[in-house]
Order: structure tokens, then C-alpha cells, then sequence
């Protein structure tokens, strides 16, 4: 290998290495975006109005930090303002409570929206996977009857809408 090859190799090395440990510094330490979401909706259960550092403390501490640093506040920023757009908690200023607290309290529309944000146009899905990964975006952990009879009233209301196809236990978008 000549010297030149073998900078290249190293730069290209170095950048690798940057580029994962931008990915790490994103993902908090390994944890997953549905991990995250789960932990906000956790932290917001059976809670009143919260301040927003109170509030990213307590899911800091759900992860399993025992403080709140500068690079994990702002990376709970951003999972903040997804658990907002989902629907599963609301803000009011420098506040932040529960939005949704079961499957029940989002409307057939908004599970349809999310069906449609899940499932990714040109592809077949079986039913089931697609509840376990609408129930995984909205940030619960488990896939009770509570959780899965609401998304698949959803899944039959875009069937019946013409906003998703299927055959047998087999579903797609259409649009």
C-alpha cells in the first residue's frame, strides 16, 4: 500500500467514525426513536402540566440517566417535538402534559394518518405487523386488545375509504 493509499484509508476511517458517533449522539446511547417515544408517553402518564425541563428530566431518567445534560436535553427536544406532532403529549408555553392517554383517545382519522405514515407506498404488510408498528409510533409498548381494536377499526375504515388495499390478512397503500 503506498502512503497515499493509506491516508485516504485513514481519513475515510476517521470520517466513518464521526458518522457513527453523530448516530450515537442522535440515538441517546443506543435507544431506538420508539424506545424514546414510549419513555415521553411513560413519563407523561398520570401527570398533570409539567415545565418542559421537568418533564425531559423525568423521561432522561426513564432511559436510565440520572442527569439531564446538555446533549441529552437536546436530543429529547427533538424526540419532544415528535411526541407532539403524534398526539401523544401537548404543550402550553414552557409546559407539557398528556394529550392521549389510550388508543381510544386518538380519532379514526388520526390512526389513519398514521397508518399512512407507517406503511410505506409499494409495499405489502400483514395486518398484524402494521399494529405492532402503529401502536410502536404512537409510543406504546405493548399491543393490548385496548391498544390493537382501535388501529384495526382504523385499518377497516381505510380499507372501506379506499385509502388502503388488501387482500386476505395482507395490506398495501393505495394512496
Amino acid at each position: 500500500m503506498t502512503g497515499e493509499v493509506k491516508h485516504q484509508a485513514k481519513r475515510q476511517s476517521k470520517s466513518a467514525t464521526k458518522t457513527v458517533s453523530a448516530r450515537r449522539k442522535a440515538s441517546l446511547g443506543g435507544f431506538d426513536t420508539h424506545e424514546v417515544i414510549a419513555a415521553f408517553r411513560q413519563a407523561a402518564r398520570n401527570r398533570g402540566w409539567m415545565e418542559r425541563t421537568e418533564f425531559l428530566r423525568e423521561v432522561a431518567g426513564r432511559l436510565g440517566y440520572q442527569r439531564l445534560s446538555p446533549r441529552i436535553k437536546e436530543a429529547l427536544k427533538g424526540h419532544m417535538r415528535a411526541a407532539i406532532r403524534r398526539g401523544i403529549v401537548e404543550a402550553d408555553g414552557d409546559s407539557v402534559r398528556a394529550m392521549t392517554i389510550t388508543m381510544d383517545d386518538y380519532t379514526k382519522e388520526a390512526l389513519r394518518d398514521t397508518l399512512i405514515s407507517v406503511m410505506r407506498q409499494g409495499t405489502t404488510y400483514e395486518r398484524e405487523d402494521v399494529i405492532y408498528a402503529v401502536a410502536r409510533h404512537l409510543g406504546f409498548s405493548r399491543v393490548t386488545g385496548a391498544v390493537r381494536v382501535p388501529i384495526k377499526s382504523a385499518i377497516n375504515s381505510g380499507i372501506r375509504q379506499s385509502i388502503l388495499g388488501y387482500q386476505g390478512s395482507l395490506i398495501w397503500r393505495e394512496q
